[in-house]
């Protein structure tokens, strides 16, 4: 045998003896009920994509954030993995469990407990972080923060970080925020964590943190314009459910030259205040109908 067919005959037999993995999730071709009783047996969780073919976001997670070295070799440690199609063999799957927006990734217990639910195209990181809070919570950022906070640590960086971690990992934070607002009920747009926090917190328009915002709305939306827009959209959003609710467009309509001062101010194409206010109009109306 000549010496290259020699080397080649080599190189084969090598890998075939310790063949070559990709780095990433390796997900496995089996059903739930097969990754149930493997990951009982293993003492492993389940992590389940649920997909579809025709979802973009669902094929981006698949070549560029499953294949994650780092993301692989934990997730392939501790969880079973699998990929469900909802619209074929994952329908039934995706019906029991609710999903209804793609991707949908869920991490569940061996006997099909959902203990995590992620929605969207996400980074490795992010998808790490829920991953470890199932298996070693102590040892991420929402753990420490919820310690730090649990040990009587009430400050605002300890408060914020708790409650920023809560939000992002879509952990329960309803009671937290409130207390937060009771707090610090001056909240600073400049700073990312703060903002989002404000904005994702109450949308009353009585309530004294949002009085504060549309009293001090110029200001706010310097610092921060996108979730000064945003927030601005889910208060008057707010109003309008209300007005529903009481049947009685002038509980928004009596706020319509408030509201058009806001919004003139952080939209790029901004409407006249009649023009608004019949936006809203339409929109009361059609839900009334309904």
């Amino acid at each position: 045998m000549n010496k290259p067919a020699s080397i080649m005959l080599t190189l084969l037999c090598v890998c075939l003896i310790n063949p070559v993995f990709a780095g990433g999730i390796e997900f496995e071709h089996i059903s739930i009920e097969e990754a149930r009783k493997k990951a009982a047996g293993n003492g492993k969780l389940i992590f389940v994509d649920v997909f579809t073919t025709w979802c973009g976001p669902c094929k981006y997670l698949s070549s560029e954030v499953f294949t994650d070295d780092d993301l692989g070799a934990y997730m392939n440690s501790h969880f079973i993995s699998v990929k469900l199609d909802a619209e074929r063999e994952g329908e039934d799957f995706a019906v029991q469990h609710e999903v209804d927006a793609y991707p949908t990734m869920l991490m569940l217990s061996a006997d099909g407990e959902v203990v995590g639910r992620i929605v969207g195209a996400v980074g490795a990181d992010e998808i790490l972080e829920h991953a470890k809070l199932r298996i070693e919570p102590e040892n991420t950022d929402f753990g420490r923060a919820k310690k730090q906070f649990e040990d009587g640590d009430h400050s605002r960086e300890s408060m914020t970080e708790y409650l920023y971690q809560s939000i992002v990992l879509e952990m329960p934070y309803d009671q937290l925020i409130i207390d937060y607002f009771t707090r610090f009920p001056d909240m600073d747009f400049s700073d990312d964590e703060e903002a989002l926090i404000f904005y994702m917190g109450t949308d009353d328009w009585n309530h004294p943190v949002v009085k504060d915002f549309i009293a001090n709305f110029e200001a706010k939306a310097e610092e921060n314009p996108e979730i000064a827009l945003k927030k601005i959209q889910s208060v008057t959003g707010d109003l309008l459910r209300v007005a529903v609710e009481k049947q009685d467009f002038g509980h928004i309509g009596k706020h319509m030259g408030t509201l058009y001062e806001c919004f003139n101010l952080v939209m790029e194409d901004s409407l006249s205040e009649s023009e608004l206010k019949e936006a809203l109009k339409e929109s009361y109306d059609e839900s009334i109908s309904e």
